[in-house]
């Protein structure tokens, strides 16, 4: 059965950028194949992303360094992704080793708020392990540095293979130090002035809540229910007075909760051979208000950059670590050897993708039907079947359709037409509404039933089911076999046993 393909590319197309993030859309089932990060365009990859998050039903990971899952943790974290990931071990093991580093180098030399750790925990929590599926000295002569990746532009890597040997370069270097002076000083007291907010709101609330007992306890000795003597009452008035009745006094303690349950008095718990006094116990209950800044658990830091100039004089050599083959022997590949039906280019340079495309359909040795080199959120449709549509059925419909089943499938039969409407992304969608007036059609049989099967099935319904040169004998009146077309024949005198063992037959059928 054919499928509806599309592919979105979100990141890695048609551009200078190491990071990759393709869409992979099969029906209605939606794969995000690697999700790097490239922090320049953050931006631009949030808008895209955050249309299809919500449809994203599996991630599959290719390989464990940043440009492939990189923006994973932000997803997760701050986008609210959440399906299962799935990549072999070593990516699974090198992933978290990576993102942790990348982190923490990020971190320790700027302020680096796009994901934290709990973030990246958060990404392996989700993971589905499958099997088998600068800081150099570049100014001594006798040191090498030698770039295993191929980089983006603008940065360290790309000046030093770009430059030539005892040139200089700029290198911007960050990292975080402690605060000291009048910094510390400011951040100590904003900290204190913090906390002195936060205690004298937990004392005010303490105080509105006191208020609050005392009035239940007025109300509480305002209530009688004894007559009182006429006599006792000192205020006499022209109008008929209410009976006033007296009760004992009975003061209901209310309890005080907070997230996390009911408070609890430490004094109640507490065991000691002295008893408590009154003085420990209302110190317990009064919290003073600390004027005094408190000491900070952790040492305010900053972060801070400067930028230097550095004399380029050692060997700088480019190793490709990364697997990929040069212009020629992808030619060939493709060629002699793939020779693939259709091709959707991604992951290079404008010029780079063009020219590969343009190979691809000038070559005598390949036989591409289509060939793609989409940009990046452009969707393409590579669907190899062109005449097949995917329709949505009303509820209309649905309910009122009589489903059969063969096999693992259940089938009914549908008179409806087709109506276009537009869905929220601006799309078409062929919608199929019931038609009023519904044409009668012939029954269908959809299933091919081995006479094996149905001799199984006559035998445990109490019929004597035997072979007899390929025919199916029953009960010595019914006689069942297949021509030479497939089509199942009944043959027998008419009578309760050939309307038993035909029903039986239907029944291996799906009738629609």
């Amino acid at each position: 059965m054919t499928s509806i393909i599309k592919v979105t590319p979100l990141l890695g197309a048609l551009d200078t950028g190491t990071a990759v993030c393709y869409l992979l859309k099969v029906d209605q089932y939606t794969l995000l194949l690697d999700c790097g990060l490239d922090v320049t365009k953050l931006s631009e990859f949030t808008a895209r992303i955050m249309q299809h998050t919500n449809n994203i039903n599996a991630v599959l990971v290719s390989f464990p360094d940043v440009d492939h899952i990189g923006a994973l943790p932000y997803l997760y974290g701050t986008l609210g992704l959440d399906c299962q990931i799935y990549g072999t071990v070593p990516v699974y093991n090198m992933g978290q080793m990576f993102l942790y580093d990348y982190y923490q180098s990020k971190n320790s030399s700027e302020d680096f708020n796009i994901f934290s750790l709990d973030h990246v925990d958060n990404v392996f929590d989700h993971f589905q392990q499958m099997k088998n599926l600068l800081a150099v000295s570049a100014e001594t002569k006798e040191n090498c540095i030698i770039v295993t990746q191929r980089t983006k532009p603008d940065t360290l890597a790309s000046k030093l293979l770009s430059n030539a040997i005892n040139n200089t370069i700029d290198i911007t270097i960050g990292k975080r130090v402690p605060l000291e002076g009048k910094e510390l000083e400011e951040h100590l007291n904003s900290v204190a002035k913090k906390q002195q907010e936060v205690e004298k709101m937990e004392v005010e609330e303490e105080g509105e809540e006191s208020d609050e007992e005392q009035e239940d306890d007025q109300a509480l000795v305002q209530r009688h229910d004894v007559p009182i003597p006429e006599e006792t009452h000192n205020k006499k008035s022209f109008f008929k007075q209410h009976k006033v009745y007296p009760m004992f006094p009975f003061h209901e303690e209310k309890l005080k909760w907070d997230e996390y349950g009911e408070f609890i008095k430490h004094e109640h718990f507490r065991i000691d051979e002295e008893p408590i006094k009154e003085e420990e116990m209302e110190t317990e209950k009064v919290k003073p208000v600390s004027t005094a800044p408190a000491a900070p658990t952790e040492i305010p830091t900053k972060c801070v950059t400067s930028r230097i100039k550095t004399q380029v004089n050692c060997k700088v050599k480019f190793i490709d670590f990364e697997g990929r083959s040069d212009g020629e022997s992808i030619k060939r590949i493709l060629a002699l050897v793939l020779k693939p039906r259709q091709m959707v280019i991604v992951h290079g340079t404008p010029d780079a993708s063009r020219h590969l495309a343009e190979f691809c359909r000038d070559s005598k040795d390949m036989g591409v039907s289509q060939i793609f080199v989409p940009g990046i959120g452009e969707t393409v449709d590579a669907t190899s079947e062109r005449h097949i549509y995917q329709v949505k059925l009303k509820d209309a419909l649905v309910t009122a359709a009589k489903f059969s089943r063969a096999n693992d499938a259940e089938l009914a039969w549908i008179d409806a037409v087709i109506d276009i409407q537009l869905n929220a992304e601006k799309e078409q969608v062929a919608m199929l509404e019931p038609m009023t007036n519904k044409p009668s059609h012939v029954p269908v049989f959809i299933n091919e039933p081995r006479l094996s099967n149905l001799r199984q099935t006559l035998i445990k319904s109490g019929i004597q089911a035997e072979f007899n040169g390929g025919v199916l004998v029953c009960n010595n009146k019914v006689a069942i076999r297949r021509n030479a077309s497939g089509t199942i024949q009944i043959e027998g005198t008419v009578s309760d046993d050939y309307y038993k063992i035909r029903s039986l037959l239907y029944s291996m059928y799906a009738i629609i």
